[in-house]
């Protein structure tokens, strides 16, 4: 299943835990909306569209078959002049929100899902002040793709999802590798030319090209 999802038009992404049935069928619906400039504004701030997002999200609930409904997480992250600001959504009998405050440096905000208990628990061992990659974005990244190795829940894909929000442009496809295959979405892929036209980066979060796996030329090595 996709578990992340990115507006072309605007500087939005999401990315859920928990049910997928739910989170997967309003997730399609607001991007789609959101693409065809049915739902922002360009004026509309972070708190704004999340309100519009959070109201969606309630009103699909309540239409939902009720035996169906199981529990489930959603984040949305959004930038608005050059703020990011990050939301939660929980839906446990009763649906919630809640802002996520953004510290100014590379940590983990949330972790959750059938493997979330796992990760939190590996990544102290890399928080440790001796580790080479405490600190890094690159360090959480090797801290997953290590919890993904070892976990034995057939439950939890074995292939990492990416999607990132940079302070320029609009969401960005990531595409990943593991043991040189490629992956998008959490699904294998075969090359094709038109992948160059995204980011791409292996298991140590290195930039590389989408055609050799090769690190882009300028690309920084990082240490595992």
């Amino acid at each position: 299943y996709q578990k992340v999802y990115g507006s072309n038009k605007y500087p939005d992404l999401f990315g859920f835990c928990g049910d997928v049935t739910f989170p997967t069928h309003v997730l399609s619906q607001l991007i789609s909306q959101i693409d065809n400039n049915l739902l922002f504004k360009d004026c509309d701030n972070a708190d704004l569209k999340h309100a519009k997002i959070f109201a969606i999200v309630e009103k699909q609930l309540s239409l939902y078959p009720v035996e169906q409904k199981r529990k489930f997480t959603i984040l949305h992250a959004s930038r608005h002049n050059g703020e990011f600001k990050l939301f939660q959504i929980d839906y446990n009998n009763i649906c919630r929100t809640q802002e996520i405050i953004l510290a100014n440096e590379s940590k983990v905000v949330f972790s959750g899902g059938s493997g979330g208990s796992s990760f939190t628990d590996n990544l102290l061992r890399w928080k440790d002040d001796r580790h080479n990659n405490k600190g890094t974005t690159r360090g959480v990244y090797h801290c997953l793709i290590e919890t993904l190795e070892r976990l034995n829940d057939f439950s939890v894909g074995k292939s990492i999802q990416l999607i990132g929000l940079y302070r320029i442009k609009n969401a960005q496809i990531i595409g990943t590798t593991i043991n040189n295959q490629r992956y998008l979405f959490g699904k294998e892929v075969e090359h094709s030319e038109l992948y160059d036209n995204i980011e791409w980066r292996n298991e140590k979060f290195e930039r590389i090209s989408s055609s050799d796996l090769k690190l882009l030329e300028g690309a920084q090595i990082q240490p595992f």
